[in-house]
């Protein structure tokens, strides 16, 4: 396995979805190197040294009541987090295409006709395999000082249960990077659906091609999101395309498999599904009768913040930005990439996955100064497999 350190962006990413500052990294939209995070699979056949201060001078004082508040966190994408269990059927991924079909040769019998060019011939099975052998390893340290430890508290079971909130509070962070890994290999399949399937859906073309009510050459993405006709015509397409994926094709993936997705997860940005819950569904009587499906809500792609708001403004968190990639590692080109008004991404689970494949835990002792040092390792495992369908929705138009 290719063993990559991915220290820098993780950094990015956390202080990004944080939309605040996070080991000296900023938190508003930026370009990340989203690639150094992606594994798009290989064709088989083809600041920390503050940690012990900071920790330090937190346990001189003795107090009579110690509350920690050790902060669970919201995840957004436990949906694409794969078992260990059941990764070996994601890093080897086969395909196997329809078989060819020919006139049954018991109807052409007569005589002198000979059947050994048929009799003998091998007729291989069209299989696709790639194999995702990048490992993106990842520590979180933490120093703990045995003497103010022992100073600080009453008793070893109030200690205890400070260290257990410490070590909750190591467990939590490795939660929030590994979510922000997600978070990037989705922006990494809404990139690849603009610039590399070219499945995108713009919407905005389409509902003025289509004359939706109140929708010029001119209208704004944040005027189409106040307009009903278009939210309901938003709707619709995304409802049509949901129920086209079900069918064996390929005009939602790159081309190289006919691919059936009986079960489509959808992602939504909060500001364009909330127009559709206070907008159309709000107004509609039988509610019952608008089958749009389920989604998730996703509150910001990348950062909830521009570097002039971080009160999840619009263009902030419908946008994406890649830095540039000189390698062309994800097929996207080399120039830095930056994609506004993504509104909704829809895709084949088998599409893209991240499996936490390690996890332990070191330590060691330094005697001179009597402290502990733990590091939480994890190896991380991500794919992207553009085989499998991808759309992303743009509020927006083509050119």
């Amino acid at each position: 396995m290719n063993i990559i350190n991915v220290e820098t962006i993780t950094r990015q990413a956390v202080a990004q979805a944080l939309g605040d500052t996070y080991m000296t990294e900023n938190g508003y939209l930026s370009a990340i190197p989203a690639e150094k995070l992606v594994d798009v699979g290989k064709d088989v056949s083809n600041g920390i040294n503050a940690t012990v201060e900071i920790f330090t001078k937190s346990c001189l004082t003795l107090l009579a009541k110690h509350i920690i508040d050790d902060g669970e966190i919201a995840t957004l994408y436990d949906d694409i987090l794969v078992d260990r269990v059941e990764w070996g059927g994601f890093i080897e991924n086969s395909i196997i295409d329809f078989a060819d079909i020919m006139d049954d040769p018991v109807l052409q019998i007569s005589n002198g006709v000979d059947f050994s060019s048929v009799e003998h011939t091998f007729y291989a099975p069209k299989v696709q395999t790639k194999v995702y052998d990048e490992g993106k390893g990842i520590c979180v340290p933490i120093s703990i000082q045995r003497t103010m430890l022992t100073e600080a508290f009453n008793n070893y079971e109030s200690m205890n249960a400070y260290l257990s909130k410490i070590r909750a509070k190591v467990k939590l962070t490795m939660k929030k990077a590994l979510d922000r890994y997600c978070g990037v290999l989705v922006e990494a399949g809404i990139a690849t659906s603009v610039l590399g399937t070219q499945t995108a859906v713009y919407l905005l073309d389409d509902a003025y091609a289509d004359g939706v009510t109140g929708i010029t050459t001119t209208t704004t993405p944040e005027e189409a999101l106040m307009n009903e006709d278009y939210l309901v015509y938003t709707a619709r397409r995304m409802s049509e395309i949901r129920s086209n994926m079900k069918v064996d094709t390929c005009a939602y993936n790159d081309g190289s498999w006919a691919v059936a997705t009986p079960n489509v997860n959808l992602y939504l940005n909060t500001h364009f599904s909330r127009a559709l819950q206070f907008g159309i569904f709000a107004s509609t009587y039988h509610k019952e009768d608008v089958k749009f499906g389920e989604y998730k809500e996703i509150p910001m792609w990348q950062s909830s913040a521009s570097s002039t708001d971080n009160r999840f403004p619009y263009s902030a968190c419908t946008s994406i930005m890649f830095s540039a990639d000189s390698t062309n590692k994800l097929g996207l080109g080399t120039s830095a990439i930056t994609i506004e008004n993504v509104i909704g991404f829809m895709f084949n689970p088998k599409a893209i996955g991240v499996c936490m494949f390690k996890e332990y835990m070191t330590s060691s002792y330094t005697a001179s100064a009597d402290f502990w040092n733990e590091f939480l390792h994890v190896l991380v495992n991500q794919l992207l497999n553009t085989a499998y369908p991808m759309v992303a929705f743009i509020n927006g138009r083509a050119n």
